[in-house]
């Protein structure tokens, strides 16, 4: 009975084990999903078909040259048709190798270097119907919309204005978090007397970080035109200023102007 007993102890655990690797859904053991970020290339769906692997490519091009994030989704979020080898190369390098690939790998996501001109192979060797979904990612793309770079203003404080193409990405205006709504961002920024640089920086989970500047000048004292003035030192005879023959002429702004 002593026996019998230790036996079923011994077995539950292993049961408990066994239950895991073999019936645990496969997404619970896949990769993380990718980064949010701005996409230069796809999302683009690769599918197995039937017959001998072929080497699909595709050119694609990029603003500025330099490190990318390389997004793989192997299969549906399910975990269904996933495919157990591919091959996947940029320029001629190979960046994914067969053997990182199997049925438990729901997403590999590895940073990558791209020219202005690129080129991308991919060959699946898998079940037919199997497929992957590939997307590089780069830099979040940033616009100021207002206020106009180069602006005049009177008002001691603005609203800056503008849009972003990610809306998980981390945006400071001047060094201050605001918040991405939509695809826009608006920020109350103090204005100095003179030239005022708007910074604006924006982060997405890929790590990318695009930076963009606009210069607007703030002035509360205003100009008027130019006017001459003439101040007669002696009147003796006709002359050029008010019959003055020694005058003085300065010109000078109208309310402290230039």
């Amino acid at each position: 009975m002593v026996k019998k007993d230790f036996r079923v102890a011994l077995f539950m655990p292993i049961l408990f084990l066994l239950n895991l690797l073999f019936f645990l859904p496969s997404q619970l053991l896949a990769s993380p999903p990718c980064c949010s970020g701005s996409p230069v290339f796809g999302p683009a769906v690769y599918q197995r078909d039937t017959g001998k692997p072929a080497v699909i490519e595709s050119n694609f091009s990029v603003a500025n040259a330099g490190s990318y994030t390389l997004c793989i989704i192997n299969g549906d979020d399910a975990g269904n048709n996933r495919i157990s080898s591919a091959v996947i190369s940029i320029n001629g390098i190979e960046v994914v190798s067969p053997n990182e690939f199997n049925q438990q790998i729901g997403s590999i996501t590895k940073t990558v270097a791209l020219n202005k001109d690129n080129l991308i192979s991919v060959e699946l060797r898998s079940s037919p119907g199997s497929y992957i979904t590939v997307t590089i990612l780069g830099p979040p793309k940033v616009n100021i919309t207002s206020p106009a770079n180069g602006s005049t203003l009177t008002d001691s404080s603005i609203t800056v204005t503008g849009t972003i193409d990610d809306n998980l990405a981390q945006v400071t205006v001047n060094d201050i978090s605001v918040t991405v709504s939509n695809g826009t961002f608006t920020a109350n920024i103090q204005l100095n007397e003179g030239e005022n640089v708007i910074t604006v920086t924006a982060t997405n989970q890929c790590g990318f970080t695009t930076t963009q500047n606009i210069t607007v000048t703030k002035t509360t004292i205003p100009k008027g035109p130019l006017l001459s003035l003439c101040v007669i030192i002696s009147e003796i005879g006709e002359g050029a200023c008010n019959g003055a023959t020694i005058y003085q002429n300065w010109d000078v702004a109208w309310l402290f102007g230039d």
